[in-house]
């Protein structure tokens, strides 16, 4: 029950983030390019966040389910 709340807390710190982010950093420094800071790059780097931690949660509930 724990990590579920834990869970809830980072999605709801995002927000508070974001704005951090964007006005602290000018770009992010690749091993290839450098990318500026964004309204568009730091809602792309959020939203690959939340698929990945989704298509995460969907395996992980049927492990949990089943293992308990």
């Amino acid at each position: 029950m724990l990590a579920h709340g834990m869970v809830h807390t980072y999605e709801l710190s995002i927000p508070i983030f974001v704005t951090i982010w964007l006005t602290e950093f000018d770009s992010i420094d690749l091993l290839v390019t450098q990318l500026p800071v964004t309204t568009a790059t730091v809602g792309a780097v959020v939203t690959g966040g939340y698929a990945l931690f989704g298509l995460g949660a969907l395996p992980g509930g049927v492990v949990v389910d089943r293992i308990g």
